[in-house]
């Protein structure tokens, strides 16, 4: 079913590649973006060409066994569906498909293992800071397709594509609803992370994505003193008795809930969100460009 003119449409990411040995993946990629398709592999590499979705798959099964999940899933996505991909070189774009499912098999489908296509209309988005956190650690991912779930990086993806093609109006935000309610959990880091290095002088010099205890490590511009920050989005507080004061001179912590739990030592400091509501309307030249579209729907 095709979504409404501001209705909000699902979200996927794809990796344009290949597994078999010598496709050349930047020139896939390139050709789905020049020919307005995206595409994936698994082919019957018969030579046979164009074929139903009900043909493609008796031949698939009779030549190597079940159809991948992958291409029932890319099959079976809605017209009107967004889909972010990547080149190698890392610029993002934002797609929409505008049809259905179709199957090639010819020198090109084989040359560049794209057998699976769908008509799809390609935006550029550009670097990474124009791209929600949540889309951009999906391509961590090897998966081929996987749906974005997150609800802040969905409404972005589809404001994004949707002022591509149109004049729509902005409107401004109030920032504390930007904080609490649409930043995902990536950019609310990268908010905090700006703040403290322009508030506070310091440096990111490390980033953590399995320490429980913080999320970054920064250091002041001279060298000497050395902090962490712990950052928690939605309902989840901070346990401050997990940060690392007594190896660090300052640790910063906040808390979109305001909860924190366990003992606060005298070099803790708790962000408030009135700090960050500030820092955003009078520091907004320095904003990632995905936060400060935020501040206007």
């Amino acid at each position: 079913m095709t979504a409404g003119p501001h209705e909000e449409t699902d979200v996927q990411r794809i990796h344009i590649r290949s597994t078999v040995d010598g496709v050349d993946h930047d020139a896939a990629t390139r050709w789905c973006l020049g020919e307005g398709l995206v595409g994936i592999g698994w082919g019957i590499w018969d030579g046979n060409g164009e074929r139903t979705w009900e043909r493609y798959v008796e031949g698939y099964e009779n030549r190597h066994g079940a159809v991948d999940a992958n291409v029932r899933r890319f099959h079976d996505l809605d017209v009107g569906t967004l889909i972010w991909t990547r080149e190698r070189s890392g610029n993002y774009w934002l797609g929409r498909i505008e049809g259905r499912w179709r199957y090639r098999d010819d020198e090109v489908a084989q040359r560049l293992d794209l057998f699976n296509l769908r008509p799809t209309a390609w935006k550029e988005v550009g670097t990474e800071d124009r791209v929600p956190g949540r889309v951009v650690n999906a391509f961590r991912s090897r998966m081929t397709l996987q749906r974005i779930k997150d609800r802040g990086a969905v409404s972005y993806s589809n404001r994004l594509y949707r002022r591509s093609d149109t004049d729509e109006e902005r409107v401004a935000v109030d920032p504390r609803a930007v904080i609490e309610s649409l930043l995902g959990p990536e950019d609310l880091e990268d908010l905090v992370a700006v703040y403290l290095q322009d508030r506070f002088d310091y440096l990111l010099v490390s980033r953590f994505r399995s320490t429980p205890g913080y999320e970054y490590v920064l250091r002041k511009r001279d060298g000497g003193q050395t902090a962490v920050a712990s950052v928690k989005s939605g309902d989840t507080p901070v346990d401050l008795d997990l940060l690392p004061v007594n190896t660090v001179d300052e640790a910063f912590a906040y808390a979109v809930s305001g909860k924190y739990t366990g003992e606060r030592s005298p070099n803790t400091r708790c962000i408030e969100t009135e700090e960050l509501c500030d820092f955003m309307l009078g520091r907004r030249s320095i904003l990632p460009d995905r936060i400060t579209d935020w501040l206007e729907r």
